[in-house]
């Protein structure tokens, strides 16, 4: 069973949440919360045995980014999906770097949630192998801190003195190894991985 704590001001998201998980065989709503020092305290609680945050990114608090950052500094191991109504890159990356494990879009089928949610034990199988077998080279480590920066392919080769078709190809080599689609999906899982720090 994989126990699920909600944290919304909105009463009628919380039911709603309350109600689908019901239905499912997998998945149980153990708490909710709608301020963010219960929210702590039921966290620091050595009682807690929470296996995933459902996480509200607007609510009458505006925390936002902070509480997450505050949640993940509190539970290095806690599965949190955020969930809004905004669906755009800057919301989702934001999100990501800031500790949170998904970005879920209100607008989106609540299946999609569902789904994710009853495969997170695999994900975090994965999560852990990743971080026990993934070495990164020296030559990586540069890469990925200059692309941490900000830097473009033609930056970086100028700053390493190689070709753009070199630094090309260690990138889509990185972006493979950690299985990720682009530069800042990569950045992202280094940061999440521990590999990063910004």
């Amino acid at each position: 069973m994989i126990n699920v704590i909600i944290f919304d001001n909105n009463n009628l998201v919380v039911t709603g949440l309350h109600a689908y998980f019901k239905s499912t065989s997998n998945i149980e709503v153990v708490a909710d919360f709608s301020s963010s020092q219960q929210l702590i305290e039921h966290l620091q609680s050595s009682q807690s045995t929470t296996d995933v945050l459902l996480l509200a990114l607007h609510t009458k608090e505006n925390l936002g980014l902070d509480l997450i950052r505050q949640v993940r500094n509190l539970q290095p191991t806690l599965y949190i999906i955020v969930y809004s109504r905004i669906n755009n890159e800057i919301n989702r990356n934001c999100c990501l770097q800031s500790g949170a494990n998904y970005y879920y879009c209100t607008y989106s089928p609540l299946e999609e949630l569902y789904n994710h949610v009853k495969n997170i034990p695999s994900y975090k199988s994965e999560f852990h192998k990743n971080q026990i077998l993934l070495k990164l080279t020296p030559k990586e480590k540069q890469l990925i801190e200059y692309l941490s920066m900000g830097m473009t392919s033609k930056e970086i080769a100028h700053q390493l003195k190689v070709s753009v078709n070199t630094i090309n190809n260690q990138k889509n080599h990185l972006i493979s190894k950690f299985d990720c689609v682009s530069s800042t999906q990569l950045i992202i899982q280094l940061i999440r991985l521990g590999y990063l720090h910004l």
